[in-house]
């Protein structure tokens, strides 16, 4: 279970924290708790304006800030974020992790992870499929560049081909995460975050599943792949549509598919359309319906974990940001690998080269200027 910190341990100083987690329902704020390797339960001072209630935790060797927004949509979201960035400046990236409604003409099955990344069309991962004008016919003329928002970054998207590659070698995936969760001993998350009606155990292959008829047939036909008895945490990278509204109608999630080019993946409304122009993001969800009229939360909970445990992955891949000034002093101090270093460390190191070379140390990022004498 996640490492709790005692109240009087001192807290990591706040300019150390670079990775933001925002999740929509506490049943995602749970599963992102779960797979923190720390908790830190000190309280954080906020300013009087910052509605935002702050979970800081780890996972090396990243520093973590978790928010869950109070309401549903892109308006809190926007208004989260905002607060967040003012409170901890450093954050440098932004997951949104959690919950959405799957696409099945598309391939996405329930348990499912799917991850915003750019598709051809121009569209950047994630659209803002209610972002325009309502007009005649209840039809939505869209505001811009067809509802597309900014893509995730090259860092992030970096990450992600890593991580994708790693599973196309090994063939284990998110299970691992998944399995190291049931075995951690203590901790008590229901099982329905990491079994699922129909799911049950797990193997470092991924995991088994049990199709009842009579929920395939409440769910459309529609659950999973059965493959010998087993079935993977599927990943699938492409678009998800985000909005202030949920979507419960099978006509109008396939009319959604039909205006972004038959690419949609799966539809939100967890606030990421008001994440994605603020801070360089990537949107990760877990299938926990069809978006249709179907759809309960007999999996949030497990679809949650999943997109949990696909993002402590990622994690893995996403080295850890450093400003070009630690970076030149780290390099000078030969200590370009010790990713624990600390500000007194840095001030350490400042200090150890002034008394080497005497004389203004030159930008690191722009060549010395030199005069002709």
């Amino acid at each position: 279970m996640p490492q709790l910190t005692e109240p009087k341990k001192s807290l990591p100083p706040l300019h150390t924290y670079t990775i933001a987690y925002i999740t929509a329902l506490p049943k995602e704020q749970t599963a992102v708790l779960a797979t923190l390797d720390s908790i830190y339960h000190q309280h954080i001072p906020t300013p009087a304006s910052d509605k935002n209630i702050y979970t800081v935790g780890s996972i090396p060797p990243h520093n973590i800030v978790l928010i869950c927004l109070p309401t549903m949509g892109t308006t809190s979201a926007a208004s989260a974020v905002t607060s967040l960035l003012h409170t901890f400046p450093s954050i440098r990236f932004a997951l949104l992790v959690g919950v959405a409604g799957g696409v099945p003409r598309n391939g996405v099955r329930l348990g499912d992870v799917v991850v915003s990344v750019p598709v051809s069309g121009g569209y950047g991962g994630v659209v803002g499929w209610d972002m325009g004008k309502l007009v005649a016919g209840g039809k939505i003329a869209m505001q811009h560049a067809g509802g597309s928002l900014n893509r995730p970054g090259s860092k992030l998207l970096g990450a992600v081909n890593r991580l994708r590659s790693e599973y196309e070698l090994s063939g284990i995936g998110v299970g691992r995460v998944l399995r190291d969760l049931e075995e951690r001993g203590g901790l008590s998350l229901g099982s329905e975050f990491t079994r699922c009606e129909g799911v049950f155990g797990f193997s470092s292959e991924g995991m088994r599943i049990r199709v009842e008829e009579g929920r395939k047939k409440r769910a459309g036909g529609v659950i999973g792949e059965e493959k010998k008895g087993k079935k993977q945490v599927n990943v699938h990278y492409g678009l998800i549509a985000s909005g202030n509204w949920a979507v419960r109608d099978v006509k109008a999630r396939d009319a959604l598919n039909k205006r972004f080019d038959g690419q949609l993946l799966c539809i939100e409304n967890g606030g990421a359309a008001g994440v994605m122009n603020e801070i360089p993001s990537i949107i990760i969800r877990g299938i926990s319906d069809y978006a249709d009229a179907s759809a309960n939360e007999d999996w949030q909970a497990y679809a949650a974990t999943v997109a949990a445990a696909y993002a402590k992955e990622l994690l893995g891949f996403l080295h850890p940001c450093l400003d070009d000034n630690e970076m030149f002093y780290r390099s000078r101090a030969g200590v370009e690998n010790d990713v624990t270093l600390g500000r007194g460390d840095i001030g350490q190191a400042k200090s150890a080269f002034s008394r080497q070379e005497k004389g203004p140390v030159s930008n690191p990022g722009i060549p010395p200027e030199y005069s002709v004498q």
